[in-house]
């Protein structure tokens, strides 16, 4: 196996790990799946399998998926609606400050 693609089935990992309950990711039946398949289309003397860029493609848009989806519910629990929010949260929230709040920290300007 080539360390590009044991790369990429690393991180698998990690991310089937963020995502699942159980602490042991090689216990996890989609990551045996993966490592399975891995093995399968691996290129030897006496098989000629699928090309090896097309296995590292899947890998990469799988974890692409993965990591996608951890870093949306991430951003879905931080700027999820909790009820109505006052002026000044939300002006926070996204960084800007109102323009009381600018006289308040530079009286000069």
């Amino acid at each position: 196996m080539s360390l590009k693609i044991l790369h990429i089935i690393r991180n698998i990992g990690h991310e089937i790990r963020h995502s699942s309950s159980t602490k042991s990711v090689i216990q996890n039946p989609i990551f045996r799946y993966i490592l399975e398949q891995t093995r399968k289309h691996q290129v030897t003397e006496k098989q000629i399998c699928r090309g090896q860029a097309e296995l590292q493609y899947l890998a990469r848009t799988y974890l692409c998926y993965l990591s996608s989806i951890r870093r949306q519910k991430e951003l879905h629990e931080m700027y999820h609606g909790k009820g109505e929010r006052t002026i000044k949260e939300t002006a926070d929230m996204v960084g800007l400050k109102l323009p009381g709040d600018r006289a308040r920290e530079d009286p000069l300007t």
